[in-house]
């Protein structure tokens, strides 16, 4: 599952980009497809991480 989180949010990161490049309304449908997919990678991160927590030994010193 990190695998696609990481790449819908690079998809995300770069369509924000390349969205304020374009003219009249198609940023506007850029942006939104953008921010979908950048919500949906960190959803996707968010839930691998509550499915998968860290081993108590990977993590540092309380």
């Amino acid at each position: 599952m990190k695998i696609i989180s990481l790449l819908l949010v690079f998809l995300g990161v770069v369509g924000l980009g390349i969205s304020g490049m374009l003219v009249q309304d198609d940023p506007i449908i850029a942006g939104i497809g953008s921010l979908a997919a950048l919500f949906s990678g960190v959803g996707f991160w968010l839930v691998d991480h509550r499915l998968n927590p860290p081993h108590p030994k990977e993590q540092g010193p309380p």
